[in-house]
Parts: structure tokens; C-alpha cells; sequence
């Protein structure tokens, strides 16, 4: 599954219009792992190894949004 991902992010940054419709489901990937890990962070003081991922997640979510938000859709 890492991998797959990984080839739609690939494609994303590759060509960012065409594969616009492709930017929510990889916020959506961001938003789970980020929320489960602060949801267990805070519930339970989750192992130290998901941590940094989480926060890099969570500024990689933001980073997509703002992108989202400025490219425009294909004319």
C-alpha cells in the first residue's frame, strides 16, 4: 500500500494539473495517520518511533492543502 501511494504522490508532483483530482485522497492519507497517532498520543503516549512521522504528516497535509487550494483545475 506504501507503494502505491507513494506512486500517486509520484504522479502528482510529476504533473500537478492533470492529476489534481488525485491531491484529496493523498490529504486524506496524511489526515488518518495524523489523527490516529495524536489520538493515541493523547489516549495512551503512542510509541516514540510514530511521533516525528506524525508531525511530518500532519506539515505535509498543510502543504498539500495550500497547493490544492492554488493550483487551479484543468480550463
Amino acid at each position: 500500500m506504501l507503494v502505491i501511494f507513494g506512486m500517486m504522490f509520484f504522479a502528482v508532483s510529476y504533473d500537478p494539473v492533470a492529476n489534481r483530482n488525485l491531491i484529496p485522497y493523498g490529504m486524506l492519507l496524511k489526515l488518518s495517520y495524523t489523527g490516529l497517532v495524536a489520538y493515541c498520543w493523547v489516549k495512551t503516549d503512542c510509541p516514540m518511533l510514530f511521533k516525528p512521522f506524525a508531525i511530518i504528516d500532519a506539515v505535509m497535509f498543510a502543504l498539500f492543502l495550500l497547493a490544492y487550494r492554488k493550483r487551479l483545475g484543468p480550463p
